[in-house]
């Protein structure tokens, strides 16, 4: 019997052995709390390399490895790291540690191994491969950066906490976005990994690089969100193409279409009536001049309505515009506000489809949404 344990802890551990990576954590309620769901996924991003029967390397990515002893005993496993020890149970394709476990919830975190890596030492991108270049994604499948383009900025290019800024762009669809964030790389053995922080939506998604063929990155990537449902994120297969920036004559085209007043057709002004002593908003126009000289305006009207009530409103921006190097975001510049961004999803000589983050016409109620605005010339 002894014998046998010891010969099934052997398997196991071979059958551990190898990189794992961490794809979400799960939070499960042990009695009712109101303030807490019932289970809710974050995304981690921690590392496991197995290197033999008893040694384990730990490595948050973009932080230093550290090396641990691990045990395994029926498909339970102990791992320890310094003087902290993780507790769990290993699947067969899957490995599952206990991070946190109290009277009211109990935290795991769940890995899987990753996709056993091709690339070569020369085909491993460095932090110059990013800099002033723009990348497109295109996955297997629907998912939350569907067709997103990322737009490294040059490595003077940097945010408050001294991070490289990359800003990124999704224009496919009925929502998109133009946001900043910042991005880390990291090497193991022959695996590459870039977290991209979305700093507007406080997320972070980390893409491991595993092929190179064609001019073309493969990678997958964990979709990054919250659930209350019981369906596990999914494991997505990528491509990271890098792309060309548009030319000076290419930009200048773009120029020359953008430059001109426009109308907005489908009423993008919102109202939102909770909090409002005001019940509706009517006879709204939203209007965008792109001046020869750099300069934009942006006005917005409306009537403010609550039975007889009725208040006009106008709201008048001015600032400076740019259209980027990637041509599918303007970076707008008021003169008295921080720097914002539209996105272009479609523009010809009359007609333009635009996302932008739209505030309301009623003062002090700090709301907006973000919706595809279409606009004639």
């Amino acid at each position: 019997m002894i014998i046998f344990l010891v010969l099934t802890s052997k398997l196991i551990g071979q059958n551990l052995q190898g990189i794992w990576l961490s794809s979400f954590t799960l939070e499960t309620t042990k009695k009712h709390i109101p303030y807490k769901p019932d289970s809710i996924f974050i995304k981690a991003n921690l590392l496991l390399d197995f290197i033999d029967d008893e040694n384990v390397i730990f490595k948050p990515l973009g932080h230093e490895k550290e090396t641990g002893k691990f045990s395994v005993s029926n498909n339970k496993i102990k791992i320890k790291i310094g003087n902290d020890s993780l507790k769990g149970e290993f699947l067969k394709n899957e490995l599952i540690l206990t991070l946190i476990d109290t009277v009211e919830y109990i935290s795991k975190i769940y890995f899987k191994k990753i996709t056993p890596s091709e690339l070569t030492p020369s085909q491993l991108p460095n932090s110059s491969s990013f800099f002033n270049s723009s990348w497109i994604i295109k996955p297997e499948v629907n998912f939350e950066y569907y067709g997103a383009k990322f737009n490294f900025l040059n490595k003077d290019s940097l945010d408050s906490f001294n991070r490289n800024i990359v800003l990124i762009t999704k224009n496919e669809g009925l929502y998109g976005f133009t946001e900043k964030g910042s991005y880390k790389i990291d090497f193991y053995k022959n695996h590459f990994f870039i977290g991209i922080f979305n700093t507007s939506i406080n997320e972070e998604t980390v893409y491991h690089f595993y092929k190179f063929e064609k001019n073309e990155f493969f990678a997958d990537t964990y979709q990054n969100f919250y659930s209350y449902s019981k369906s596990l994120p999914k494991l997505n297969k990528i491509k990271f193409i890098k792309t060309d920036y548009l030319t000076t004559e290419q930009i200048n085209l773009l120029r020359s279409k953008l430059i001109g007043k426009w109308k907005a057709t489908n009423n993008p002004i919102p109202f939102k009536i909770i909090g409002s002593k005001f019940k509706k908003l009517e006879n709204q126009s939203f209007n965008f001049v792109f001046k020869e000289n750099n300069e934009f305006e942006l006005i917005k009207k409306g009537m403010l309505v609550n039975g007889d009530l009725t208040v006009p409103k106008t709201v008048i921006v001015n600032g400076k515009w740019k259209i980027s190097k990637t041509g599918n975001y303007i970076l707008l510049k008021p003169n008295d506000s921080w720097v914002k961004y539209i996105t272009i999803k479609e523009l010809s000589n009359d007609n333009l489809k635009i996302f932008y983050d739209v505030e309301t016409l009623e003062e002090n109620t700090h709301y907006s949404n973000r919706m595809l605005i279409e606009l004639i010339k």
